[in-house]
């Protein structure tokens, strides 16, 4: 497919995939994710991978090397390649809804892919 047009922040916001991946192009690839309550992405470094995180709903925590920071609707978080990651929902009633843009694509041949990390999502 030759470009992709969407409206992320609806998509973020109906999204109960735990990952899913929703446009990969050559030099960059969008994602979107549901954490469940108490729910982390896992502790992850990308070493060929800078990342953007959006944070459409919800209230979390972002690990970024040393530093965590406190995330919510509406918020922004960069981690450059090479530095550890984590994203964590904090919520007690709520899930953390969030995309993110990989630099280059970190999964070349995942179009259309969706995870779910267990049936009761």
């Amino acid at each position: 497919m030759k470009g992709f047009k969407c409206d992320i922040e609806t998509l973020s916001l109906e999204n109960r995939h735990f990952e899913k991946v929703l446009y990969t192009g050559k030099f960059l690839q969008l994602e979107i994710f549901s954490l469940k309550i108490g729910e982390e992405l896992g502790l992850d470094t990308r070493e060929g991978n800078d990342r953007f995180f959006r944070f459409e709903s919800g209230i979390g925590k972002c690990v970024v090397g040393a530093n965590v920071f406190e995330v919510e609707a509406g918020e922004s978080v960069l981690i450059p390649a090479g530095c550890k990651c984590n994203v964590i929902n904090v919520s007690d009633e709520h899930h953390l809804l969030f995309y993110a843009l990989n630099s280059p694509p970190y999964r070349l041949n995942d179009l259309d892919r969706e995870i779910d990390t267990d049936a009761d999502r």
